[in-house]
């Protein structure tokens, strides 16, 4: 009776985990730019998390693309809606 609780309670704590899109990494060695980190997280379509491992490198070039397509996006002169 005492393991059922337990592995509702683990599996409640894991569905809050992936709901929030929670990410973790974790080091595979080598040097700070070729070390792998994975995360996980929700993917629109799924229930099910996603899991996508890259380099360091890699991860920080996909953020430095997604900054600067916000701010282009933010700094785009407005369209004149009235005539």
């Amino acid at each position: 009776m005492m393991a059922a609780a337990r592995f509702r309670v683990v599996r409640f704590l894991l569905a809050a985990l992936a709901a929030t899109g929670a990410a973790y990494a974790f080091a595979a060695g080598g040097s700070d730019d070729d070390r792998m980190i994975c995360k996980q997280g929700m993917e629109t379509g799924t229930r099910f998390p996603r899991r996508i491992c890259l380099s360091k490198g890699k991860w920080e070039q996909m953020s430095e693309r997604a900054k600067r397509g916000y701010e282009e996006v933010r700094n785009r002169p407005a369209i004149e809606t009235r005539r």
